[in-house]
């Protein structure tokens, strides 16, 4: 039995590893394309993009409704199976094309920025991937997992620099980059899982509700994709100019964010499986020096600021330096907010999640818009840092009384 336990944790440390290093690798070489971009742009120019891209993501995310994650957790303890899963997918998938369709010939036929349709393919491609993946991460692939998101950004990575070499426009570069990454990372994730958990297209799907009890799921990720709204919000209360000086390093911290989210998707089938708080609690012991390395490499970022984003994006950006430092900083408690918001989802508190995150992201939106005359950009910083410390606040509470009842 003893042995049986070490396994588990040494495979699901290893798993942790892997899709840290793969995630974290992935999320730089966006930030590389972001950095890219900006350098070729102005920051107005530039504001137009960035919050076309957030929008695409936040529009995915509602669409998806938590889905992705509760079918990991569904499909690892047995309470649904892969013909089910498929069918619900296929229809959730039909509803977005049909969405962003709609949308892009809105936006073509109220004059809108043409950039602006950008958020559509974006959008469509995140959550083809997002879906492929559900399988690998319900199997414990992790490994596996992390070779598709690098696969994504590999190739959005090579795509980008392929299109600028024949001198195409650097935000029409980064657009076309972005949406088609994730189909050939979604592409590798589908052909590598097992036939057994693959998700593949099913014409029963109109039997089929796509978002039955994601309640939970769904409130918590809608709420996670509204926290993209920000590039928005600032592009339109404040100006594309302080979209732009946002924008053009809210990416830089996203490695170390990847690395929560590695932690968090290795766990999800382990935790979901453990006959108890306690022993779930057990299994993910040995991932928290990850983590440890994640907030250590937030320091650094808010330390190093001043010299990072003038030599990486210029001195036009010089009023992103304190943007930056907040958002590291503010990246602290995420890192932890994340494994603690899977861990209880997986044990089934997914509606207390979701009514923290309601909490912490209407905290960010609300003080955002109310900052933007006072502080401009640097609003939106700060409101994510907000959010940050009072979603910790809510979880630390709840996993306080957990361990009181284990006591």
């Amino acid at each position: 039995m003893t042995s049986d336990r070490s396994a588990a944790k040494a495979s699901l440390g290893g798993q942790a590893v892997s899709i840290a290093i793969g995630l974290g690798a992935s999320q730089l070489l966006t930030a590389v394309i972001f950095v890219a971009a900006a350098r070729a742009s102005s920051p107005q120019n530039f504001g137009v993009v960035a919050a076309a891209v957030s929008l695409g993501l936040v529009v995915a995310g509602v669409v998806d409704f938590g889905t992705s994650n509760m079918w990991v957790r569904d499909l690892a303890n047995g309470n649904s199976h892969i013909g089910e899963v498929s069918a619900r997918a296929t229809g959730k998938i039909c509803i977005c094309v049909l969405i962003f369709g709609v949308s892009g010939l809105v936006t073509i036929a109220g004059g809108v920025d043409w950039r602006y349709l950008a958020a559509c393919p974006i959008g469509i491609s995140f959550l083809l991937k997002q879906t492929a993946d559900v399988g690998l991460r319900a199997g414990s692939r992790g490994h596996h997992y992390a070779i598709s998101g690098l696969i994504d950004k590999a190739t959005a990575f090579a795509l980008f620099l392929t299109l600028l070499a024949l001198e195409a426009p650097a935000d029409l570069a980064m657009c076309i980059a972005l949406s088609a990454g994730p189909i050939f990372g979604g592409a590798f994730s589908w052909i590598v899982t097992s036939p057994s958990l693959r998700v593949t297209p099913r014409s029963s799907f109109l039997k089929f509700w796509p978002w039955r009890r994601a309640l939970g799921y769904g409130s918590y990720s809608s709420a996670i994709s509204l926290q993209n709204l920000d590039v928005s919000l600032l592009a339109l209360f404040g100006g594309p100019q302080s979209a732009g000086l946002y924008g053009a390093v809210t990416r830089w911290t996203q490695p170390m964010g990847m690395v929560s989210t590695a932690v968090s998707s290795a766990s999800i089938p382990y935790i979901a499986k453990a006959p108890s708080n306690a022993a779930a609690i057990a299994q993910v012991r040995r991932t928290y020096w990850i983590l440890g390395l994640a907030i250590l490499a937030c320091v650094c970022v808010a330390s190093f600021a001043p010299v990072l984003v003038p030599l990486l994006v210029g001195d036009a950006y010089s009023g992103s330096v304190g943007i930056l430092q907040i958002l590291a900083l503010g990246t602290i408690p995420a890192v932890l907010n994340q494994p603690m918001a899977v861990f209880l989802q997986a044990r089934h508190f997914d509606r207390f999640v979701s009514v923290v995150i309601g909490i912490g992201v209407g905290v960010q939106l609300t003080s955002l818009i109310g900052l933007i005359p006072l502080m401009g950009a640097l609003s939106a910083a700060v409101a994510f840092l907000l959010a940050q410390i009072v979603i910790f606040s809510g979880f630390s509470a709840k996993f306080a009384r957990l361990r009181r009842q284990m006591m």
